[in-house]
């Protein structure tokens, strides 16, 4: 300010004022400013990543600094100096968080593009909070959903089968030429035998592998790695996503029926294969994944008696941690192949929230049209919501990036599409 070295307060004032014009707010905020009277957890989340990357540290020391607990602006200026945190250019700069192996080139595969099906009941986001006894626009102003899509009379085993004999269908593929089928899904209707119960209503021949692929929201790019392996020997292998957390979670006030609102249910297919088995399919460039298990609490499943499932998630430390994760792996593909951002067509997206698109967006520095995802208007639909998002757009021929991230954690990446740099960088 006036070419005066900046004090604690002159940073935390800043950045927030910064990420509240990101947002559109236009209210003043000063030091005795209350976090929780001006940003939401999602809200925080972009402070934090902002004025990590002002001091030269990861978001985790400045939350460690404060204790947690964000009160006023004074108070967590208050707490940087003493912490070491200053923006003198003293600070070093941060170790990557995560450390990913750079991967060797596999052969080139093929991807179908993705056939979605949603349940025919809907429901509204004034509905959703009037059961969690929350005020008209609380879930869509805290998460981002307008509305999400639950199986009512469908089965949804059917729905998925029927997904994935309409995608076999447009590529002019019969059941005798899958040779695998690979089912994910992160809340099963079913909780034993998924994968063989779509692989008998779709009458898969039986020396055809059927293969259940865990890994939650990264499930659809999991997939992608025995697909790989398994595309030299067939000629196509067969994804299928189906989600049902409405079976699992109830929508109630509190905590956990707070949670269960985020998620929706839906079904996918799509087909890897060797060679293009249409003209909307894509080359699968490179794939990249990254694991941490040290914040198992962020999310928590829990059993309990008379109330079944509940999922407790963390909002604002979760939001953070993942999405620290998918811009390292974002900007690791891209680095790889030598790509810039404004190079790319699109970015596919699992979103949390659908306020996590917009916040990937800016941090991305691009256009929102070219952030896809159908949270906000599908809810969370785990596994299915990559291929549901790039289905939404439709495909591209330019270089596509999809992230994922998952409970735990794991994130995973793939880069699809023609890319027309030079090869990949070497390890």
């Amino acid at each position: 300010m006036n070419g005066k070295p900046q004090t604690p307060l002159d940073q935390v004032l800043a950045c927030l004022e910064e990420v509240q014009r990101g947002l559109g707010v236009e209210e003043a905020v000063g030091p005795h400013t209350r976090f929780a009277n001006c940003v939401d957890s999602m809200g925080l989340v972009e402070f934090l990543a902002l004025l990590g990357a002002r001091l030269g540290v990861d978001p985790g020391v400045i939350e460690a600094a404060a204790g947690h607990r964000f009160g006023t602006v004074q108070e967590l200026a208050d707490q940087l100096a003493p912490a070491g945190l200053t923006a003198t250019g003293s600070n070093p700069a941060p170790a990557a968080p995560f450390t990913v192996p750079v991967q060797e080139q596999q052969p080139m595969c093929w991807l179908s593009p993705a056939v979605v099906r949603l349940p025919g009941r809907v429901q509204q986001a004034e509905e959703l909070n009037e059961l969690v006894q929350r005020p008209a626009g609380w879930l869509q102003l805290h998460a981002g959903i307008e509305r999400r899509h639950v199986w009512g009379e469908e089965e949804a085993i059917a729905v998925a089968v029927a997904a994935a004999r309409d995608c076999l269908q447009r590529n002019a593929c019969s059941v005798k030429d899958v040779g695998a089928l690979l089912v994910a899904a992160e809340a099963p209707p079913r909780a034993l035998g998924l994968a063989a119960a779509v692989h008998s209503s779709l009458g898969l021949p039986r020396q055809a592998p059927a293969m259940e692929v865990g890994g939650a929201c990264c499930g659809s790019l999991h997939a992608l790695v025995p697909a790989r392996a398994l595309v030299s020997q067939t000629a196509a292998v067969l994804i299928v996503c189906v989600e049902a957390p409405s079976l699992h979670l109830a929508v109630r006030p509190g905590l956990a029926g707070e949670s269960a609102v985020l998620f929706g249910d839906g079904a996918a297919a799509c087909l890897v294969s060797q060679c293009a088995l249409s003209p909307d399919a894509v080359p699968v460039r490179d794939l990249a994944f990254d694991t941490d298990g040290s914040g198992p609490d962020l999310v928590c499943v829990h059993n309990v008696v008379d109330r079944g499932v509940e999922v407790v998630l963390q909002g604002g430390r979760l939001a953070l941690r993942a999405l620290a994760g998918m811009e390292l792996l974002a900007h690791l593909l891209l680095d790889r192949h030598r790509l810039t951002v404004a190079g790319l067509a699109g970015v596919v997206v699992h979103g949390g929230n659908g306020r996590m698109v917009d916040v990937h967006a800016r941090k991305l520095a691009l256009p929102r049209e070219r952030v896809w995802s159908t949270t906000g208007c599908t809810g969370n639909l785990g596994s299915a919501s990559l291929p549901a998002a790039w289905a939404a757009h439709g495909p591209t021929a330019g270089p596509v990036l999809w992230l994922a991230v998952a409970p735990g954690f794991t994130w995973a990446a793939a880069l699809t599409g023609a890319v027309s740099q030079p090869p990949p960088a070497p390890g």
